[in-house]
């Protein structure tokens, strides 16, 4: 203690508290890539049209809310159900790949955390935003409204 100028007890509590903070960093890294691997399934589910897969990362009462503004179209109402979503989305998608051939999806991040981001020819067109909680995706925040892209990307 006298080298660290505290006591005993002391820098017990610090190394405590050093260790914690360590235990919780790796936790969170550990959750970071659980939560890159559901993103990149939920990518790869929605690419290629695989309704099964996209149902098992699902939770059953899942929730999607999309935000379109003024100009684009989209479900006015939250929709609900892992089954309901998974048929959504890849409705979505579907449209969405007959309107282009230069539509790119990536995982980027979104909000402080692993999302998607959708472009057509460079331009950023959709965001998606992910809430994982178990493995499983909870919620999903698709912004496509031109405005708020623009504002949130410059």
């Amino acid at each position: 203690g006298a080298v660290v100028g505290r006591s005993a007890a002391s820098c017990r509590q610090l190394a405590s508290t050093a260790r914690r903070k360590v235990r919780d960093t790796e936790a969170a890294g550990a959750a970071e890539r659980g939560r890159e691997e559901v993103v990149a399934a939920f990518l790869a589910a929605c690419a290629g049209g695989d309704l099964d897969a996209l149902v098992r990362l699902l939770d059953p009462a899942v929730v999607s809310r999309a935000d379109g503004g003024e100009r684009v179209r989209t479900a006015r109402k939250e929709i609900v159900g892992a089954e309901t979503v998974a048929r959504y989305l890849l409705n979505v998608v579907g449209k969405q790949e007959q309107r282009t051939t230069r539509l790119v999806a990536s995982i980027e991040p979104v909000n402080g955390r692993t999302g998607i981001v959708a472009r057509d020819e460079g331009r950023v067109i959709g965001v998606f935003d992910l809430e994982i909680v178990g493995g499983r995706i909870t919620q999903i925040a698709i912004l496509v409204n031109p405005e708020k892209l623009r504002e949130r990307l410059g």
